[in-house]
């Protein structure tokens, strides 16, 4: 998804990826615009960011 958003957003500079073994995590960070935080425009009881990571990966 990083990689997408610097495709889509001019402004993102960097991608930051960070392993770390002993936890079992990977984190990745980029400094473009993200998700926008704001209510749905076809669905207005739900976020954006609930919609994509709640209910469509459900």
């Amino acid at each position: 998804n990083a990689a997408d958003n610097k495709q889509r957003d001019s402004i993102m500079t960097s991608i930051e990826v960070d392993i770390n073994q002993e936890k079992s995590e990977i984190k990745i960070c980029n400094d473009g615009r993200g998700i926008p935080v704001r209510k749905w425009t076809q669905n207005e009881s739900i976020y954006i960011p609930t919609l994509i990571v709640g209910k469509l990966k459900t």
